[in-house]
């Protein structure tokens, strides 16, 4: 029988149209920000209020708020990932605290002297005097960061080492692991000097029911519209002229300029194909801010068999599994939930996502009944291990500038490129790894954006060289940036001319 040219072309139309790739014409908009974390949500926010509202926000995964996710453990919200806000003492100009008061997000100053000791042939005395000698030999650190000479970079932990504090027992080892390993996430001897400003002194845990995700939930209540969830980016191509941006399900969306607000995990990783490559530059500056691994383990039990304090320290046969429990029981923040937060971080962070729950519930009773050897310890009722270094668009906690790493680098991370930007905590050369860095760079670079669209200033971006002549007054005034001092640019510049 024969099929006439109009019968055909309507069979091969419908073939076509099952490949949305080869039919489908694409989703045209002036913006596309890519990810709905903390970073892409601010971003559409500015946008929004600015009169800018043909954009659209593409997140891979089910929900909004990327790395800011509550969990239900119990009748307790709690997050997977960020639950403190982090400096919040007066004087720090932490734009979030604006929008916490706001939608009054309640929350507890953490008490860092409300600590017991356990597991240990040493007392609480002995425990605040290494506490205080850390403290003191750390603030040294800072002092002389800021003011004398630096060229170069170094591991933390060797410096430390230098100013006398050398951790060569089990009391001095947890003391070590709280203070840098838990807030790092990464061994001291992988800790950058030059990034190192010392530890926030006052930090908030969220104890609202909403927690942290109240902030973005509160930020993103008139752009729910504009959200795509489920859309997995599989290609970027830029220029000068734009993005075309791919999605698994074979979706195709152009837009006059990107904003990417992907992990550098995701980024170092194949998951998502850029035409072109990244450039070297942009390559190096992702590798030299990598995501650190962090784990969040949460423990309830029936019944509370602890002491009430705030802290409670594991300071036996020293091992990097848990050595300090986050008590969630205590009055102020969920008493009464029975909950015990352990954290594991670095490469026992990776083995516990890669376990089973039944492999981590055992090591956790291991760690208590050493801690507790006469109380009859009962089994959890509920436990629940955070899993964002499995989740592929994820790939680890927050970033941790490595040593060598320049303040380059952050701006070259963040830099555009033709019609694309990047925002992120990783961008930020002030807050990285915090909150408040995520919406620094997002409402920067929506800026640049919303003046690119309105035809004024727009500028392109010009890569940078190590930045070693870089001083404390271009740091921000969280100085969280090592400032070398104009003699390390003198010597640079004299080898230069005698070279």
């Amino acid at each position: 029988m024969a099929i006439s040219c109009y019968t055909f072309l309507n069979f091969f139309a419908l073939i076509c149209c099952t490949r949305p790739t080869l039919c489908n014409a694409a989703t045209e908009v002036d913006v596309l920000i890519l990810g709905a974390g903390l970073s892409g949500i601010t971003a559409g926010h500015h946008l929004q209020n600015n009169g800018f509202t043909n954009f659209l926000i593409l997140e891979a995964q089910d929900y909004v708020g990327g790395r800011i996710k509550q969990v239900k453990i119990g009748n307790v919200t709690v997050g997977e990932g960020a639950n403190w806000i982090h400096y919040v003492e007066e004087g720090d100009d932490n734009p979030l605290l604006g929008f916490a008061n706001e939608i009054n997000l309640r929350r507890h100053s953490n008490n860092y002297s409300d600590y017991n000791l356990r597991n240990s042939i040493h007392d609480k005395e002995d425990l605040r005097k290494t506490l205080k000698n850390f403290k003191e030999i750390e603030e040294k650190i800072v002092e002389e960061n800021e003011k004398n000479p630096r060229n170069g970079d170094q591991p933390l932990g060797a410096l430390l080492a230098q100013n006398g504090w050398l951790p060569d027992t089990t009391l001095k080892r947890t003391v070590d692991w709280w203070y840098l390993d838990f807030e790092f996430a990464v061994k001291p001897a992988e800790i950058s000097v030059r990034h190192f400003s010392g530890l926030p002194q006052v930090n908030d845990i969220i104890t609202d029911s909403r927690g942290n995700k109240g902030i973005i939930d509160h930020l993103a209540q008139n752009i729910t519209s504009k959200i795509k969830t489920e859309k997995v980016v599989k290609q970027i191509k830029y220029d000068s002229s734009g993005i075309e941006v791919r999605t698994s399900d074979g979706e195709i969306f152009k837009a006059k300029y990107g904003l990417c607000t992907f992990s550098t995990g995701v980024l170092a990783s194949d998951l998502v194909e850029f035409i072109p490559e990244l450039p070297k530059w942009k390559r190096d500056a992702i590798i030299r801010i990598p995501l650190a691994y962090y784990t969040n383990i949460y423990v309830k039990f029936p019944n509370a068999f602890w002491e009430d304090n705030e802290f409670i320290y594991n300071a036996g046969s020293f091992t990097e599994a848990f050595p300090a429990l986050y008590n969630l029981n205590k009055k102020g923040i969920h008493e009464g939930s029975n909950i015990l937060l352990f954290t594991a971080v670095e490469d026992h962070s990776l083995r516990i996502e890669a376990q089973s729950e039944n492999e981590t519930k055992a090591e956790v009773m291991k760690t208590l009944r050493e801690m507790y050897p006469n109380v009859n310890i009962p089994e959890p009722t509920e436990i629940y291990v955070g899993q964002f270094n499995q989740n592929p668009y994820v790939r680890g906690s927050y970033s941790n500038a490595v040593v060598g790493a320049t303040f380059a680098d952050f701006d070259n991370l963040q830099g555009r490129l033709g019609g694309l930007f990047f925002a992120g905590e990783a961008t930020d050369v002030d807050y990285w790894g915090y909150m408040q860095g995520a919406y620094i760079t997002a409402l920067k670079q929506a800026k640049v954006i919303v003046s690119c669209l309105n035809g004024k200033e727009c500028p392109e971006y010009e890569p940078k060289d190590d930045d070693i002549c870089k001083t404390t007054n271009e740091a921000s005034p969280s100085a969280r940036n090592i400032a070398l001092s104009s003699l390390a640019c003198i010597f640079l510049l004299l080898s230069v001319v005698f070279n």
